[in-house]
């Protein structure tokens, strides 16, 4: 090809490093952040009472084991008794390759009897995506390394929500 397109200099590192392409082949184009927002009537009425009216911190993406909601829900799970008035809601569902980790961090909730403060939506529409990024009051993304971008993240900055997440370099690049 004569151009390849990238999201992050992580990327662009790892194909000169490993496959040798020539950087000047490789063209970064950053994910960006579209300043449109449309919030549909009735929705947010439906999301509230799902989350008992109660501050929501928001885990949202792909189920995977990479992305870390076990971390999260372990993490909340000790602030839960300072965090009376907040519910972790955790959003999307996981590919079949990690649905075996999806099954597994929904029964630790069930097991842990906690279902009412750790709430998992599955797929949402980008309605309830759009109204639920407006109601949350934070978000999360604890991803273990990885060299690739997440568009998840770029929610987080469009509805100028405070987030939370781990130390990675494509987070500061994002």
């Amino acid at each position: 090809p004569d151009k390849l397109i990238v999201q992050t200099d992580e990327v662009k590192h790892g194909l000169i490093e490993y496959f040798g392409v020539n950087p000047k082949k490789i063209v970064k184009i950053p994910l960006g952040v579209t300043q449109s927002k449309s919030v549909v009537s009735g929705v947010r009425e439906k999301l509230e009472s799902r989350f008992h009216g109660k501050k929501i911190i928001l885990y949202f993406g792909v189920v995977s084991p990479r992305k870390g909601q076990d971390i999260a829900i372990k993490a909340f799970e000790k602030a839960m008794i300072n965090l009376p008035d907040h519910v972790l809601v955790i959003t999307g569902k996981a590919p079949k390759d990690f649905k075996a980790y999806e099954e597994k961090i929904h029964q630790y909730v069930i097991d842990r009897k906690i279902q009412d403060r750790i709430i998992f939506t599955g797929f949402l529409e980008d309605s309830e995506v759009e109204t639920l990024f407006e109601m949350c009051e934070s978000a999360l993304y604890l991803y273990q390394p990885m060299s690739g971008s997440t568009y998840a993240l770029t929610f987080a900055i469009q509805y100028a929500k405070p987030v939370i997440v781990t130390e990675l370099k494509i987070f500061h690049e994002i």
